[in-house]
């Protein structure tokens, strides 16, 4: 028999691993579409490797990053399959038949796609037919219990959750089931941002790029929502962007970090990046909890500090296994430093087999001072450069004291006045030519006098700078004073009236926003339909915008949903089914967002109570007769949705308590192992024993023996405040856009 050469086994195992395109291509019935792009891209690195390993028998002083350079357009994503390539040599768990088969049900859920294969995990797309077929992305791996207990105690909009987790006896796997929020991520960004070597100067190749790296054809029409693209991306440029990104990452670090945990592992590919250009953190799996420890030491290189680098390489029997949040900075910036440079500041990792030294050289390596950011993408501001180059400090001490210091700083970036330092720095030979003009036509102080703004504009910059600040009360005193000296300027309105909606004062804020007579722009649209949605007797004007604004943009879930929520406003739930309809679209375009299905639920059960109405008022059998089955269909659908809600995450208890109410008041019956299962949760969610006493208050059971031992083991306290329902479902206006377009000369 012919010997197999060492390593071919694991080469032809990979590209089967990653490669799963080829059999979802030849499907004439395949559930989802593989773009072509991503065909493509597939090929060729799949070639690549095999190049590589050919190469790599020949010439042993061949480095991965060299050979990488060779494929510019994939640079990254080579460089990561040759890392895997690396590390599945000698690991046979990875060739084990115990990983789901594409088109195959495994724990309920049914695999379409493989989107990516790891060193000790792989991902699928999936759908999961218990709850309607929803799109999900699942993490497959012999031991991911740990990730998914990290990730489930998170809940931020720049974080991937996770709705579930489920064990497989048979095989040892555990499969982490998380929404798809899209297959591309930082490293695509780069790739496609410098595949020309020199930095991107537009903010659309964000968009671009996300787009572009989009496994699923159709997805991302199916989910962007145009509307709702932070301003920076589509209309700033790239710097700004980046910065923009930063604060988002940063921001979920920093609500990480207050909840005891460190990510440990932040590289760009461990950053998704939606079609609409938010930035999520995923791959927790080494993340540490401060309180208990790390469960595993590890680490990309490029990415690590060096007391992370010591941690795991060096020294690992002495390592401080609660990590510093500070070390997460470094990494982050790190990031930063590669997106707006193109490069790594202390270069690729060393090209040696043994990881301890390439340890000890990469660590030499960080001794160097970085490159200045400057030098390598002059469009980047020296106060940005100088904080990147403190977030790179090799000691902690000497980086931000925490991300959401980090936070502040970046922010700081986006003020009115270092938008005009930074102009004035780009455009220094337009700013010489004016100061040569005018000296020779007028003295300084006739020209500052001459060409002072107005009043009126002085004191909207000035208001603009606080808004950007967040000094609300201090923008509305400068807004006051340019709306006095114009009250009709429709830039005034909007200012003073959006700074009312920061301030909670939405009935005092639609009284300017109403009053603005051009509403062109679909961010001042909205802003006026989300303070008439909570202005008593200006609902229909609510209707009207969100109906105008879902009309142009009718992939937004939640402008669909606001839509659902005027419609709610109508008197006496005469429009409970438009709510409805409106969404069940605002799903159809999001399928696992909970807030919908809440919304829904009530909705419905509002539906039911109208018909309710109407069959008392009513001596027409045949009316009757509908409107009942009318309320029957209602009420099934009330539960329907109301049960997919709590399945779509913790168990939260304003969802808990509307299950109850709808369960037991109007479920076709009283008594039933579901509604028993719900009080279950209320004690688990903390609901009071007096709020529980009330839900139970009206029904025959509320005497029996279950009951009271609920009763007994609930704990006594305050009744759990609620929310208004414009609270629980009415989204706002995008605040870091306003700011955006707050800081547009209010002439032009």
């Amino acid at each position: 028999m012919k010997e197999v050469p060492k390593g071919r086994s694991t080469r032809m195992a990979l590209p089967s691993a990653t490669s799963t395109w080829r059999r979802a291509a030849k499907q004439e019935h395949a559930p989802v579409q593989i773009s072509a792009g991503h065909l493509e891209k597939e090929q060729q690195l799949e070639n690549a490797l095999d190049e590589y390993c050919v190469l790599r028998e020949q010439d042993r002083s061949l480095t991965v990053s060299r050979f990488c350079d060779r494929y510019p357009s994939y640079r990254l994503s080579l460089r990561r399959l040759i890392d895997v390539y690396d590390a599945m040599e000698g690991q046979p768990t990875l060739d084990d038949e115990n990983w789901p088969e594409l088109f195959s049900e495994f724990l309920g859920y049914q695999i379409l796609h493989e989107l990516g294969v790891g060193a000790i995990a792989r991902v699928y797309l999936a759908t999961e037919a218990a709850l309607g077929g929803r799109l999900v992305a699942i993490k497959v791996a012999q031991e991911g219990g740990y990730e998914a207990e990290t990730l489930g105690k998170l809940t931020h909009p720049n974080i991937v959750p996770v709705f579930s987790v489920k064990h497989d006896e048979e095989t040892d796997m555990t499969a982490v089931c998380m929404p798809y929020h899209g297959s591309a991520t930082l490293a695509d960004l780069l790739e496609i941002g410098f595949q020309h070597g020199a930095p991107p100067t537009s903010a659309r190749v964000i968009l671009d790029a996300a787009r572009e790296r989009e496994q699923i054809v159709d997805f991302v029409e199916s989910v962007s929502d145009s509307r709702h693209i932070d301003l920076v991306l589509s209309r700033g440029n790239y710097v700004d962007a980046v910065v923009r990104l930063g604060i988002q990452m940063a921001e979920a670090l920093a609500y990480t970090h207050e909840r005891g945990i460190l990510h440990r592992d932040l590289k760009p590919s461990n950053v998704l990046l939606t079609p609409d250009g938010v930035p999520m953190l995923l791959d927790f799996n080494l993340a540490s909890d401060i309180a208990a420890g790390a469960q595993r030491l590890g680490g990309t290189l490029p990415y690590m500090p060096p007391e992370q680098i010591r941690d795991v390489h060096l020294q690992p029997f002495e390592a401080e296994l609660a990590g510093d949040p500070r070390s997460d900075i470094f990494s982050l910036g790190v990031i930063l430093y590669e997106l707006l440079t193109g490069k790594l500041p202390f270069g690729d990792p060393p090209a040696c087999a043994a990881p301890r030294q390439a340890a000890e050289e990469f660590l030499a390596a960080q001794q160097q001072v970085p490159r200045s950011v400057r030098d390598l993408n002059p469009t980047v501001s020296s106060e940005l450069a100088r904080l990147l180059h403190n977030c790179l400090a090799l000691e902690p001490s000497q980086r931000p004291a925490s991300a959401a210091d980090l936070v502040g700083e970046l922010k700081k970036y986006f003020s009115p006045r270092r938008r005009v330092r930074r102009w004035t720095s780009c455009h220094r030979g337009l700013v010489a030519t004016f100061v040569l003009l005018f000296l020779s036509t007028a003295s300084t102080a006739i020209w500052h006098v001459a060409t002072r703004p107005p009043f009126d504009i002085r004191q909207y910059i000035a208001g603009a700078d606080d808004f950007h600040r967040e000094r609300l009360q201090d923008a509305l005193e400068h807004f006051s004073a340019a709306l006095k000296v114009n009250p009709d300027s429709d830039a005034y309105l909007f200012a003073h009236g959006v700074t009312k909606l920061r301030l909670g004062a939405h009935q005092d804020a639609y009284s300017d926003l109403k009053r603005i007579k051009k509403l062109d722009d679909p961010l001042v649209l909205e802003c006026v339909a989300y303070s008439a949605a909570q202005t008593p007797g200006a609902d229909v004007i609510a209707r009207t915008h969100y109906r105008r604004l879902c009309e142009s943009t009718p992939q937004s879930a939640t402008l669909r949903l606001n839509q659902a929520y005027s419609y709610f406003l109508a008197p006496h739930y005469e429009m409970s089914g438009q709510a409805a309809n409106q969404a069940k679209q605002a799903i159809a375009i999001r399928p696992n967002w909970r807030p919908a299905y809440h919304f829904l639920a009530i909705a419905n059960r509002n539906r039911a109570i109208l018909a309710e109405r109407k069959i008392q008022g009513s001596r027409d059998r045949t009316r009757i007769d509908f409107e009942t089955d009318a309320c029957q269909r209602a009420i099934e659908d009330a539960i329907q949705f109301i049960d997919i809600a709590l399945e779509l995450g913790d168990d939260d208890a304003l969802i808990v308590r509307d299950a109850i109410k709808i369960h037991s008041t109007i479920g076709p019956e009283v008594d039933t192992p579901r509604l028993r299962e719900l009080f279950e949760k209320a004690i688990r969610c903390g609901l009071p024993r007096q709020e529980i006493q009330s839900l139970g208050g009206k029904v025959p059971w509320r005497d029996s023996a279950w009951f009271a031992s609920v009763l007994k083991r609930s704990q006594v306290g305050e009744r759990i405040p609620s929310p208004s329902l414009a609270e629980q479902f009415l989204t706002p206006p995008d605040y870091h856009s306003v700011e955006f377009l707050l800081a547009v000369d209010p002439r032009e």
